[in-house]
């Protein structure tokens, strides 16, 4: 696309606004630049040109260009990710299977290998951590630049997580014995991981909303860096997500959870900061593929998912490097899944597939619940361990399609008139 700059005369514009990744070459040197908003138009003279208005940081100017790429507006994804939704599905199973399978299969049994693979089901909660930042950033990348846009994401978030969440803290009163004052009031407001480690309010109330509690931390570190961070050079996003990957790797990140015992000042740290890793891992991901790959998907990305996913299989059996390499396994996973053309794009876009991932969700919440009915009716013993996860999953079915979707289009609808406008 060459540019004509340098005039002033009323123009004509052809196209409408739309955030835009930009390249262009200067004085023999190629810039790029993520810019808010684009229009592109024809001088008087019907030369091309481009007028950009880039969130506030220079108000209104015009590249003054030779050239700029065909492809500066191409988006790379298009609505829902089908691929990563299905994934979410196992990696909840995975962390179930931990929770109520590792210790049954060990006393029935099992090969050593799998029952190694069933103890370190609790790995789901990293790729969740890594795929929530590889998410928000292909959702909301470009769509954080104004105080408005930043609260349709809040409210976006919390019509995702509360519904659910809500529904299973009520069920887990029941089972929740001494019920402290401290966890009724940090556990509703998604607060008890954001306390010292040493308070031991990660789990209060619902066990596995830990998780969630740290997610609400990503979500307002999302909000607050993420517009900096994507106008970072490639290149410094390249040292970063390797930065990210080495504290992943040699700080052993993915072990670190409400209740474990840490020594000397860090256990004065609270918690979603030992965790941070994983999620900046996606997100620098998920900016690297838009950078390094603007016009097409590379190939080869469906042979690097199953090789990845043969590692990762080999590394849970054998047991000693599954935690510390496991992170940066599913930033790999994820990154091929989201960019597959071929077989793993047609099995993980199976519609059933794709439903029970996005009722993966309720399933994580409320595995304690429905795992305290059946020790309650039937006892721990092999026959409720197996039976268990059929009941969950078919729960957490009904719950996503009558529960969690509705709730979540009726917060969604919700607008606030007060919100402040940008000056």
């Amino acid at each position: 696309m060459v540019m004509n700059p340098g005039h002033s005369a009323a123009r004509r514009h052809d196209r409408a606004e739309s955030p835009a990744d930009v390249l262009w070459m200067q004085n023999g040197v190629i810039f790029w630049r993520r810019l808010s908003f684009v229009r592109a138009g024809r001088t008087a003279q019907g030369g091309r040109e481009l007028i950009v208005v880039d969130a506030g940081v220079c108000p209104c100017y015009r590249i003054n260009t030779y050239r700029l790429t065909d492809a500066f507006n191409v988006k790379k994804f298009q609505g829902e990710i089908k691929p990563l939704t299905s994934l979410r599905f196992f990696a909840a199973m995975a962390v179930v299977f931990f929770h109520f399978g590792a210790s049954a299969a060990e006393r029935a049994g099992f090969p050593g290998f799998m029952v190694s693979i069933l103890k370190h089901g609790y790995l789901g909660v990293s790729f969740f951590f890594v795929l929530s930042g590889f998410i928000l950033v292909v959702a909301y990348d470009g769509r954080l630049g104004t105080r408005e846009r930043r609260y349709d994401f809040f409210l976006s978030r919390l019509a995702r997580i509360f519904p659910v969440y809500i529904l299973a803290l009520a069920l887990s009163i029941p089972f929740t014995n001494p019920l402290w004052i401290e966890s009724v009031i940090f556990a509703p407001l998604l607060l008890q991981s954001w306390t010292l480690p040493a308070s031991n309010l990660g789990g209060a109330l619902n066990m596995p909303s830990w998780t969630l509690s740290i997610e609400l931390f990503f979500y307002v570190f999302f909000a607050v860096f993420f517009v900096r961070l994507s106008r970072l050079p490639t290149i410094v996003l390249g040292i970063l997500a390797t930065c990210m990957a080495a504290v992943i790797i040699l700080a052993d990140v993915a072990v670190v959870h409400p209740g474990i015992q840490l020594d000397g000042w860090i256990r004065f740290i609270p918690l979603p900061v030992f965790r941070l890793p994983e999620f900046l891992l996606g997100v620098l991901s998920a900016l690297l593929v838009s950078r390094l790959s603007i016009a097409s998907k590379p190939k080869g990305m469906d042979t690097l998912f199953f090789c990845v996913v043969a590692l990762v299989l080999v590394t849970l059996a054998e047991g000693s490097l599954a935690s510390r390499l496991m992170p940066v396994a599913c930033a790999v996973l994820i990154v091929a899944a989201a960019l597959s053309t071929g077989p793993v794009l047609r099995i993980f876009s199976n519609p059933v597939l794709v439903f029970l991932g996005g009722a993966s969700y309720a399933a994580y919440l409320l595995q304690m619940s429905v795992n305290g009915v059946f020790d309650a009716l039937f006892g721990d013993n092999f026959a409720s361990r197996i039976a268990m996860p059929v009941v969950l999953i078919a729960l957490s079915c009904v719950v996503y399609k009558w529960v969690e979707e509705p709730a979540r289009r009726y917060i969604k609808g919700i607008k606030f008139s007060h919100v402040p406008r940008e000056a």
